[in-house]
């Protein structure tokens, strides 16, 4: 899908897991994951999102950490993470990611 530029997945994915290869998604500046109960872990490998430009991670209830990769994502302009568990809050600030994500022009957590 080299020439999506949106992409939401919500609900009906029941995945634990989320790769993220690179080179699948050259042209997507939206990616929107949300309400999936199960999703534990994602995974964002260095160049699967160079052009990202708004990241939405809403009620992801299992993400227990917040994905190591997303300050190699340089694009990102928004990103806006609600309704995780406290683990993720919990790793959000001992990991100062508000400081790592300095580029983010608009940051809600």
């Amino acid at each position: 899908m080299p020439n999506l530029i949106f992409l939401s997945i919500r609900r009906g994915c029941w995945a634990e897991n989320i790769i993220l290869h690179a080179g699948w998604f050259p042209q997507l500046k939206t990616l929107y994951l949300g309400k999936m109960k199960r999703l534990e872990r994602l995974f964002i490998e260095e160049g699967s999102l160079v052009g990202l430009e708004v990241l939405l991670l809403m009620s992801l209830t299992s993400l227990k950490e917040v994905p190591k990769e997303l300050e190699l994502i340089a694009s990102l302009k928004k990103l806006n993470v609600s309704m995780q568990p406290p683990e993720f809050k919990a790793e959000w600030e001992r990991e100062n990611w508000r400081t790592k994500l300095h580029h983010v022009q608009d940051l809600r957590v």
